[in-house]
C-alpha cells in the first residue's frame, strides 16, 4: 500500500474533526485514497498527528455523507457505489441539470455561450487532467449557478460529492477525456444556434456517458475491496 502521508497532510489543533473530515474527504474525491480501500483509525491518527478521537468522529461524518462505510469486521471502507446507485444519481443529474440549463439559457443568454466557449476553448488547448476535471466541473456549474434557482442549486449541491468523484476518474482516461470535450462542444453548438432542445439532449448524452463509464469503474473498483489498509 502506497504511503498516504503526504496526500492527505497534517492538520492544526482547532476543529480537529471538521479538519480531519475536510482533509480525508478531500482525498477521496481527489482519488489520493481509491474507493475499496480500508482506512484505520490509528494509522491516519498519526498521519495527521492527531489522536484516534477526532478522526473516528471524521469516519462518522464522512459515513453519514455516503463516502465510507464502516464495516464491523474490517473498519471504515472507501465506498464503491452499486449501479444502482450511480444510476439514481445519474437519472436526479439528468432532471436538474437540464433544467438548470434551461434556465440559465433564459437568465443569461448569450454571456451563458460566451463563458462555455472561452471554458471549452481552456480545455481543448490544455487536454491535460487537471484542466478537463476543472473545466468539466465548471460548466456544470456555470448552468446550475446560472438558473438562479435556489432550490435547484441546493438539490445538485447534495450530488457533488458523487458527481465529483466521478469526474475526476473520467478525466484519466484519454479517450473520456477527448469525449467529454466533444460533448462539451456539441452543447455549444447548439446554444450557438440557439436551439435549447438540441443542447438539453447533448447534455443528457453527456451525463449518461460518464455513467455508462462510471459502472465500469466502480466495477473494478469493488473487485478490490479486500485492498490494504491506508498507511501500509
Amino acid at each position: 500500500m502506497r504511503e498516504k502521508k503526504k496526500a492527505i497532510g497534517t492538520v492544526s489543533r482547532q476543529t480537529l474533526s471538521q479538519k480531519c473530515y475536510e482533509q480525508i474527504k478531500e482525498s477521496i474525491l481527489s482519488r489520493d485514497i481509491m474507493p475499496g480501500e480500508r482506512l484505520q483509525e490509528v494509522r491516519i491518527a498519526n498521519m495527521l498527528d492527531v489522536s484516534p478521537a477526532p478522526v473516528r468522529e471524521a469516519f462518522r461524518m464522512l459515513a453519514m455523507e455516503g463516502l465510507i462505510r464502516i464495516d464491523p469486521w474490517k473498519g471504515a471502507v472507501v465506498q464503491c457505489y452499486s449501479s444502482e446507485e450511480i444510476l439514481d444519481v445519474v437519472q436526479c443529474r439528468v432532471a436538474l441539470e437540464t433544467l438548470a440549463l434551461k434556465l440559465a439559457y433564459q437568465n443569461m443568454g448569450e454571456q451563458l455561450v460566451q463563458k462555455i466557449e472561452e471554458d471549452v476553448a481552456i480545455a481543448q488547448e490544455s487536454g491535460d487532467v487537471s484542466t478537463t476535471v476543472y473545466v468539466n466541473a465548471n460548466l456544470h456549474q456555470l448552468w446550475v449557478q446560472g438558473s438562479n434557482n435556489s432550490k435547484l442549486i441546493a438539490f445538485v449541491d447534495q450530488l457533488n460529492d458523487v458527481v465529483l468523484r466521478e469526474m475526476n476518474f473520467s478525466a484519466d482516461d484519454a479517450v473520456r477525456r477527448q469525449e467529454i470535450m466533444s460533448e462539451h462542444i456539441m452543447i455549444l453548438r447548439a446554444l450557438k444556434a440557439g436551439n435549447i432542445d438540441q443542447a438539453v439532449a447533448a447534455l443528457s448524452l453527456h451525463i449518461y456517458n460518464g455513467y455508462y463509464y462510471a459502472l465500469k469503474l466502480e466495477e473494478k473498483f469493488s473487485q478490490k475491496e479486500e485492498s490494504a489498509p491506508v498507511g501500509e
